[in-house]
């Protein structure tokens, strides 16, 4: 530690790691960030905030701007569930409802992770017959007291960022499962890329979700178009729908269409 992070260890009540941590999470949620911005919202100098943001962009997690800072999509860094939460939010709950019109009585679907995803799981009490395979613990409590719901799930290494189950014994357990829709999120998408995410066993079991469903539908503002994440989980071929908003670039709108994927904007 140099004798600028002593200086400014304890500036604003956080220890420098832990405010760095919180400077990043900020960031990743906001998309662009001013310095006179960040020096507010965490109670510290200028000063302060750029060495914090010289540290972050060497370390490959943010790309510094003029007066700021951006996400650097390529990082590993993933926002956990609470932090997505709000993001977007009326865009989430359009595209639940718009992926809940899809849904028949007797359906078996699988959920997967998310915040647009857990919207949707908000909503199935209006449906019968329902069997639902899911990863996501946070949806128990949603979708585990309805009478017409039965649920599945699925079991693994839980992932606190994504309050998940994944890995190796999730992977098994969708070996022995096939539902006729899969509702899918993702942290980014490219027509090169396709689907992508930012951790690797994410991925992999994403992969195994994908191989148990008849029908792929994905589920994404249009925030998530036109970035790059670690990992690609799915290629665009291996898409049959997607449910996003009218924030989405017309040209992004049209390689999906020429690609030979539905596209619905809500």
């Amino acid at each position: 530690m140099d004798r600028f992070d002593e200086e400014d260890q304890n500036e604003g009540g956080f220890l420098i790691a832990e405010r760095r941590d919180k400077i990043l999470a900020y960031i990743a949620g906001k998309g662009k960030v001013k310095v006179e911005d960040l020096s507010k919202e965490f109670g510290v100098s200028e000063v302060t905030i750029r060495r914090d943001l010289a540290s972050l962009d060497r370390e490959g997690l943010i790309e510094r701007t003029h007066g700021g800072a951006v996400p650097n999509h390529k990082s590993r860094f993933e926002l956990s569930f609470e932090q997505k939460y709000q993001k977007n939010i009326d865009v989430k709950i359009r595209i639940a409802e718009q992926a809940l019109s899809l849904i028949e009585d007797g359906d078996a679907i699988m959920l997967d992770t998310g915040t647009t995803t857990f919207q949707l799981a908000k909503r199935l009490g209006v449906k019968k017959n329902l069997t639902v395979v899911t990863n996501a613990i946070n949806m128990i409590p949603e979708l585990g007291g309805i009478p017409d719901v039965s649920l599945v799930l699925l079991g693994g290494t839980y992932k606190q960022t994504t309050e998940a189950t994944i890995g190796p014994m999730a992977i098994n357990n969708l070996k022995e499962i096939h539902v006729d829709k899969l509702f899918l999120g993702c942290n980014s998408f490219t027509i090169e890329g396709g689907l992508m995410t930012a951790d690797l066993i994410d991925a992999e079991t994403r992969k195994a979700m994908i191989n148990a469903s008849e029908q792929v539908i994905v589920l994404a503002d249009s925030s998530k178009f036109g970035k790059i994440s670690f990992v690609s989980l799915a290629s665009i071929e291996q898409i049959d729908l997607i449910i996003t908003d009218k924030g989405l670039d017309a040209k992004m709108f049209q390689a999906i269409r020429e690609k030979g994927i539905d596209i619905v904007l809500v």
